[in-house]
């Protein structure tokens, strides 16, 4: 859902994620799709997007629209830029 409704999402607006232990139950992981396998665990991406955050498109990671991503037990928010801040 996530690679369909980012692209919606307003500047400055708000995607939240929640119940993210659910990605590593092997009973969840009985369908894939084209762009969602059956081995893909969300909170591996989530670990991936931190090191784009952190690094801008440096060491191999990339830019993009993710001004923040804010993480606790079981669920993240993550706040899409602003028209204003600059990529």
């Amino acid at each position: 859902s996530f690679i369909k409704l980012w692209p919606t999402l307003k500047p400055g607006g708000l995607y939240f994620i929640e119940d993210l232990s659910v990605g590593k139950w092997m009973g969840y992981r009985r369908y894939s799709t084209a762009t969602c396998p059956k081995t893909f665990i969300f909170s591996h991406k989530l670990q991936e997007w931190l090191d784009d955050l952190i690094y801008q498109g440096a060491y191999g990671s990339r830019k993009w629209d993710v001004q923040f991503m804010f993480c606790q037990a079981e669920a993240c928010v993550l706040g899409k830029k602003p028209p204003e801040v600059k990529q």
